[in-house]
């Protein structure tokens, strides 16, 4: 017999071994704040999944993008002259139950959907009225502004004489990652 120790996710652990494929009541069992990043975190999920699909409809055939490889899925990054106008300043909300599907990113949407195996009105906890999936609009696009690279230099913290460092600053817009830009510049 295994104990286990205490921790927010012990009676999940002990709904699904007492009653075992009761995924609901597990789910349920969890604390509120784990039950609402889980569901940000499928949604962080299905709108990286549609920016990628609709990148690939739309950016690639018009010319370069930078694929860098994420734990979480392929980034691509589009040249400006291969970004189309209509892109350039789109908004791509998280997919909620009411979602409204919108040119120009219907189709990407609809294959990514149709490949995770759900419809936009599945989006939902069946049987909990909380945590529930909100709407929220994202930038497909954002300048980093104030942008600023140093020069190279020894890096002396690495224990080598040909490894070098730069400093990069910049400011975002609220809601926009230095994480997603930092993938932009190859780290």
């Amino acid at each position: 017999m295994i104990t286990l120790r205490k921790s927010a996710e012990r009676h999940a652990i002990e709904r699904l071994a007492h009653s075992p494929g009761d995924f609901r009541g597990a789910f349920a069992a969890l604390p509120y704040l784990l039950q609402q990043l889980s569901v940000y975190a499928y949604q962080s999920h299905l709108w990286n999944s549609i920016a990628r699909k609709l990148i690939e409809q739309k950016c690639e055939p018009l010319g370069a993008v930078i694929a860098v490889d994420d734990p979480f899925g392929e980034m691509l990054f589009p040249a400006v002259a291969a970004t189309p106008p209509e892109l350039a300043s789109l908004d791509i909300p998280l997919l909620a139950r009411k979602s409204e599907l919108k040119d120009p990113w219907k189709e990407a949407a609809e294959e990514v959907l149709r490949d995770e195996g759900i419809s936009v009105t599945e989006l939902q906890i069946p049987g909990l009225r909380r945590p529930f999936f909100g709407e929220e609009p994202r930038a497909l696009f954002f300048l980093a502004s104030n942008f600023s690279l140093t020069d190279p230099e020894r890096d002396d913290s690495a224990n080598s004489t040909t490894r070098l460092k730069r400093a990069v600053t910049f400011s975002l817009p609220r809601g926009c990652y230095a994480t997603v830009v930092l993938r932009a510049l190859g780290q």
